[in-house]
């Protein structure tokens, strides 16, 4: 029996990302059923909401333990930059978590002034 993720990889390698991701995921039967099974063996009190059930693969139980932080963290004030960390770290939780990385890698690139730099190197 494959896992979720092996389920998920099978998507990614034939170039679903992102809503396209999502959709097949919803619709693939064995992925749904072995989340629910999985989901409904890690329940905890943290009040997981029904939209973020949708947006999140939540199938561990170290997922559930990265939103109750997330989620207690952002309940308080926060630095600008702890805020942008708690951000990206609530992506990786989703399906698909490499796009918000490549989005803030490459902030940091033009920050850093380092897309002209490998530009003139090339």
């Amino acid at each position: 029996m494959p896992s979720l993720q092996a389920i998920q990889d099978q998507y990614e390698r034939r170039g679903l990302l992102g809503e396209a991701l999502r959709r097949a995921l919803a619709e693939d039967e064995e992925y749904q059923r072995l989340l629910a099974e999985r989901q409904s063996t890690i329940a905890r009190g943290i009040g997981v909401t029904a939209e973020e059930r949708e947006q999140y693969v939540i199938a561990t139980e170290r997922d559930l333990d990265i939103l109750d932080k997330v989620k207690r963290l952002d309940r308080c004030t926060l630095s600008e930059d702890d805020a942008r960390i708690v951000a990206l770290i609530r992506t990786q939780l989703e399906h698909d978590w490499r796009t918000p990385l490549l989005a803030e890698l490459n902030r940091l690139m033009g920050h850093y002034d380092l897309d002209r730099t490998l530009k003139s190197q090339i």
